[in-house]
């Protein structure tokens, strides 16, 4: 591993990463210097910490529990670091892990500037998506975290890695329950076989036994599995929401995905056949946010960056290349 970083094409883009890490999560942290919110935004952090780990907390946000237990069981371990401290410390390596491995994604199908570039997209949603919340929340580590799932999981599908995608399933589903979505990716990139379709049946059973054993074990005062009420800000329904907050949200998700997703399509069926496979869960990603998320919070769409911005760069390659070719056929 030294040897390697002491190679300059890996240790310099080692050392960007890192940086960008750790300015994204001091981004993140900054507004909770501000002695006008400081106590508000530790007494929201504390407050969901401590729901969680005691299970007082409603559902479903009890039942995500792998990154505040794992906070709380570090703070406990070494007391004389605080939870924020803990959590900024997860979120600076989180967010440099899911750099490398978007990295490592996207130089299955580009070269390495193409892959930069998209590395580089990744940052400045995440940056936004982060900044959009004020302070720092541990929603938003599991979010990061949960980023990290499916970039792992596509990882590991593409190479056919199916222990390891059945143990990143379970690990998965204990931070978020959008796992659900990844059997479907397995089955969208194998051949449509008795093996495949058996292999599927265990990914998915690698997501539903943590996530039933989490709601067998766990009970806490509102035990609600999933709520609707998120809608109601997404869609016209029930009249909970100003028509004008409704309209605004949409506006806000077609700003945030409409560019990488017009791009995505623009010739799609000249996409790699993984990618292409991948964005198949796509719709039903954006349906499920729909119905049970609140589609103006960017956090939420992590995953769907991982899954747009891979196809946009195959675009704009092809693209590239084209005007090339044209402008060497005129010399």
């Amino acid at each position: 591993m030294i040897k390697i970083l002491a190679q300059p094409k890996y240790f310099y883009p080692f050392i960007l990463a890192a940086g960008i890490a750790v300015l994204l999560s001091l981004s993140d942290r900054d507004p909770i210097h501000h002695k006008e919110s400081q106590e508000r935004l530790e007494h929201n952090f504390y407050e969901y910490l401590d729901g969680v780990t005691n299970h007082t907390y409603p559902g479903p946000y009890v039942y995500r529990t792998l990154i505040p237990t794992s906070i709380s069981f570090i703070h406990h371990v070494v007391p004389s670091v605080n939870a924020i401290s803990v959590d900024f410390v997860f979120k600076i390596v989180l967010l440099f892990l899911c750099q490398i491995a978007f990295f490592s994604y996207q130089r299955l199908f580009f070269k390495s500037t193409e892959s930069f570039f998209g590395v580089a997209i990744l940052d400045v949603l995440l940056g936004f998506s982060l900044v959009q919340t004020e302070g720092p929340t541990l929603i938003e580590t599991a979010d990061i975290l949960n980023l990290l799932v499916f970039l792992l999981a596509f990882i590991f599908i593409y190479h056919g890695y199916f222990k390891s995608f059945c143990v990143i399933l379970i690990l998965g589903t204990l931070n978020r329950e959008t796992t659900f979505l990844l059997p479907l990716v397995f089955l969208a990139a194998n051949r449509l076989t008795r093996k495949s379709l058996f292999l599927t049946l265990i990914a998915f059973l690698a997501v539903a036994i943590p996530y039933c054993a989490l709601h067998l074990f766990i009970h806490p005062p509102i035990s609600a599995w999933m709520t609707f009420d998120a809608i109601s800000h997404n869609l016209p329904l029930f009249g909970k929401s100003e028509i004008a907050q409704i309209v605004a949200a949409n506006v806000h998700l077609i700003i945030l995905l409409g560019p990488l997703s017009l791009i995505a399509i623009y010739k799609f069926s000249s996409h790699p056949v993984f990618l292409k496979s991948v964005s198949l869960i796509a719709p039903f990603f954006i349906l499920l946010h729909y119905i049970v998320g609140i589609i103006m919070e960017a956090r939420l769409w992590m995953p769907m960056y991982v899954i747009l911005i891979p196809l946009a760069i195959d675009t704009l390659v092809k693209l590239f290349q084209e005007e090339s070719i044209d402008q060497n056929t005129l010399t």
